[in-house]
């Protein structure tokens, strides 16, 4: 998807920070796609995955050492 298609794909919401931050997000996207050779949604999706597993981690740990103190 083109830098532009994808800036058009979501409205704006009218708040100048919110605006830039996703902009500059999708910046970020879309260099990394490019670098990596995954694309934007492919790094967007990579980094979704590291981050759910870096939570059920995360809290599959809390759970152990809860119990554990217990």
């Amino acid at each position: 998807m083109s830098k532009k298609g994808i800036y058009e794909s979501v409205a704006n919401s009218g708040i100048d920070w919110v605006d830039w931050i996703f902009d500059s997000t999708v910046d970020l996207l879309i260099y990394l796609g490019d670098k990596t050779g995954l694309g934007y949604t492919g790094i967007n999706v990579l980094i979704l995955i590291v981050v759910l597993l870096i939570i059920f981690i995360s809290i599959g740990l809390n759970i152990y050492l809860l119990k554990k103190t217990k």
